[in-house]
């Protein structure tokens, strides 16, 4: 699923907006960019890139071991929320998430103009965490555009212009989104709930180019 985009750009005017130039590569379908630095923040451990949490496979192995631990006996005469997916698996909500960032950059250090290629590849895995009872694996694979242990890849190539003592950097990640689903099993003595959720990409790759003064 390899995909080269190539464009090209004119750097170091990022006070002069009318001045920064791009020819968009045709294909476009995959691929969403930014002139501007993305706005990074973290909330405890959690990185968020423009307000939209960033997932490394790291984070992803934590969350498939919380959701094995969360596994719930209800006791349904007690229980004052009705439980959901009985019997069945039930979609609950989605969100999205980056992963698989990536970055490029060049200092140009002289009092000439540098043309320079900047380049990225940002990569995701679909997979599920949590239990996969009851056939969840095939319940998620089917909502979803990758299957479950299938790369998606994708490369962003950006020949770019650098003024003197301008430092120009490109900056890449895969956009995904997590779907969670829950199965309540009855039982004699109660019923047991399980969660679940799936990652997958969600249009492709998203980048920041932009530059400074060295």
């Amino acid at each position: 699923m390899k995909k080269l985009i190539k464009s090209t750009l004119v750097l170091g005017l990022m006070l002069n907006l009318s001045a920064l130039t791009a020819q968009a590569a045709p294909d476009q379908n995959e691929l969403e960019g930014n002139f501007r630095p993305p706005v990074e923040s973290n909330v405890g451990d959690q990185l968020y890139i423009d307000g939209v949490p960033y997932y490394s496979s790291e984070d992803i192995k934590k969350f498939d071991k919380e959701q094995k631990e969360d596994t719930q006996t209800l006791n349904r005469e007690n229980s004052l929320v009705q439980p959901m997916g009985t019997n069945k698996w039930t979609f609950v909500n989605s969100s999205n998430y980056y992963t698989g960032q990536d970055y490029d950059r060049f200092n140009n250090g002289s009092n000439q103009s540098v043309r320079m290629n900047l380049e990225t590849e940002s990569k995701m895995t679909g997979e599920v965490t949590g239990t996969v009872k009851y056939g969840f694996e095939a319940i998620a694979e089917a909502e979803m555009s990758l299957k479950i242990g299938q790369e998606y890849r994708k490369k962003v190539s950006i020949d770019v212009t650098i003024k003197p003592w301008h430092t120009a950097e490109l900056k890449s990640a895969a956009r995904g989104i997590k779907r969670n689903y829950e199965y309540t099993d009855t039982g004699w003595f109660g019923d047991t709930k399980y969660t679940a959720s799936s990652y997958d990409n969600n249009g492709g790759v998203e980048y920041w180019l932009y530059d400074n003064p060295s």
